[in-house]
């Protein structure tokens, strides 16, 4: 590392100059491009820090772009956090450069490396269509409109473009993406993924297509990727069983689990209904990962491990946006491995897909899932009672004073927690109330009904009263929390699922109770509905004994943007 020119050109040094002064001289990160000439020509600000710190930068920078920020000191010299970064983008190929806040001096702690791709021939194209195809398909006839397809597809993927298209039916336009995407990750080392509609739709390309292209000479890896909540958690099942073993579900779950290799939900040959499935389902926030006993015999690592060698990864649309969402807030590791190209097959449901993954909902129902964990349920007792019993009061592992502490949050939790599980149902059946009927099951809520004394009068307070409550028992298990965290390792790890039950339904709490904030600020955009960002809207949702209650929901109006910056 040497300090040299800046490698800027005069028009990039001012631009990032200039922003540097307009932010009083703290800390900017961006994003450059290097032209021809090996100098940073075009920048991109994605981020402004304090004195004493810088935001995670969320815009992932691509091989052969250089993340670039300035040291307020002038002192140019690579710092542990730089060196962080240096590590976590050099194995991609992305450079690090250091300036000081003039931007006539530069620190190139790592250099960008663009890897030279492997094109396509229109050759391999038609070789494979003529020659190889016929081979593995009886009575295979070449169709024009399939290999254009492939050729466009196969110029889209060498020259990185954004590219539509459209085919009739009949085209087979399976075969036409999936072909040349299978050359173009082979030629390259790497990784494409397909992104259907649906995971049924995903299952027919697995069963259907990429069986074709192997029986006509293609020898490639592909993994059928779904979301983690499809699939089965061993440990978590054992626990579901002991606690419940007469559990009909639950016991065939038990016999399925003891022969099953892909151990997901449609794998199984028998419903499940949504509250087992909470209690066996993988969890993010739920994982043991390397320290669980199951994990080299995981449904979901073995999954991932599949998918971490192979060349297509076929996925959702739904996943595919979740996993665009996951490394836009994080810069680096998502759901899907890292891929270099994208197929998204069915790209007219793109925006419903969208909509639907930044789309949040709230009912009594989602509330009960977030508080029933905790509490006791038919004379079983919950995940407090199993603290308070084995890390409290049968406990040594913590200060008199500090059990003596929770033991009085467990039983402040035990009165409020079971009263937030019976008036959710109150609160939104008078939601319902005021404003469905069997004439009108959904009611949208503009701006302008702010103003009406049923909303300042009836829904309003109600929203304030459940986000208060909702609150104040989300903050009251972090304190429970706080007070476990003194707990040795070997004694969370003897009674580990207590201590993730409390810590899901916190997470839970705290989402639901944000949610009703968010959703109560209607009046705050003045009247005009075209300020706001979002439509909200409530619906008819399933209750009790027949008794009307409603689920609230709230969506973006315009994922396009979001879409474009992270995704195209």
């Amino acid at each position: 590392m040497t300090i040299s020119q800046t490698r800027f050109t005069p028009s990039t040094a001012s631009l990032l100059r200039e922003e540097i002064k307009r932010c009083g001289g703290i800390e900017v990160f961006a994003i450059g491009t290097l032209n021809e000439e090996g100098l940073i020509a075009d920048i991109s600000i994605h981020c402004r820090g304090n004195q004493h710190a810088v935001p995670a930068l969320l815009s992932r920078p691509k091989a052969g772009e250089v993340v670039i920020h300035n040291h307020p000191s002038g002192l140019l010299q690579a710092s542990n956090a730089d060196m962080y970064l240096a590590n976590l983008y050099g194995e991609d190929g992305v450079g690090v450069v250091i300036v000081n806040n003039q931007v006539d001096r530069a620190l190139w702690v790592v250099e960008p490396h663009t890897k030279k791709l492997n094109r396509i021939s229109p050759d391999d194209i038609l070789r494979f269509f003529e020659q190889q195809l016929p081979k593995a398909i009886p009575n295979f006839e070449v169709r024009t409109g399939q290999i254009d397809m492939a050729l466009h597809v196969a110029e889209a993927l060498n020259n990185g473009d954004v590219s539509i298209l459209e085919a009739g039916t009949g085209t087979g336009k399976s075969l036409a993406y999936l072909l040349p995407a299978t050359l173009w990750a082979l030629k390259n080392d790497t990784k494409v993924a397909v992104a259907k509609f649906t995971i049924t739709l995903q299952s027919q390309l697995v069963l259907s297509d990429i069986p074709i292209l192997k029986a006509a000479g293609l020898q490639f890896e592909h993994a059928l990727i779904k979301g983690r909540n499809n699939y089965l958690c061993r440990r978590r099942t054992g626990e579901a069983i002991k606690n419940n073993p007469k559990d009909p579900t639950l016991q065939a779950i038990s016999q399925y689990i003891k022969t099953a290799t892909e151990g997901s939900k449609s794998d199984m040959a028998f419903p499940i209904p949504e509250d087992i499935w909470d209690e066996v389902g993988s969890d993010h926030d739920q994982t043991l990962r390397a320290r669980c006993p199951h994990f080299n015999q995981c449904f979901y690592y073995e999954a991932r491990r599949q998918a971490a060698k192979s060349h297509i990864l076929v996925a959702n649309h739904h996943l595919l946006l979740a996993d665009m969402l996951v490394k836009s807030e994080t810069g680096n590791e998502g759901i899907l491995p890292k891929f270099n190209r994208a197929i998204i097959d069915e790209g007219h449901h793109l925006e419903d897909a969208a909509t639907a993954l930044f789309r949040q909902q709230l009912s009594s129902r989602s509330i009960k899932r977030a508080v029933r964990p905790l509490i006791m349920q038919k004379k079983k007792p919950g995940a407090l009672e199993k603290i308070a019993f084995f890390h409290l009061s049968h406990s040594q592992s913590l200060s008199e004073d500090k059990r003596i502490s929770g033991l009085k949050i467990v039983d402040e939790l035990n009165v409020t927690l079971p009263k937030i599980h019976k008036e959710s149902e109150f609160w939104f059946q008078q939601i319902a109330c005021d404003t469905l009927s069997k004439e009108v099951p959904s009611f949208r809520i503009k701006s302008e009904f702010a103003k009406n004394p049923l909303w300042n009068q009836s829904i309003e307070p109600t929203l304030v009263q459940a986000s208060l409550a909702l609150g104040e028992a989300s903050d009251k298990i972090a304190q429970l929390e706080e007070l476990l965290e003194d707990l040795p390792e070997e004694i969370r790890l003897q009674e580990i699922q207590p201590l993730l039950s409390i810590q899901k339904s916190r997470k839970r709490l705290a989402a639901q109770s944000g949610f009703l904030q968010s959703y109560k600020l209607i009046g705050q955009y003045g009247g005009s509905i075209q300020q706001d960002p979002t439509v909200r809207w409530v619906e008819k949702a399933k209750g009790r004994y027949s008794v009307p209650t409603a689920q609230l929901s709230m969506a973006p109006i315009e994922v396009g943007p979001t879409l474009q910056e992270n995704l195209f």
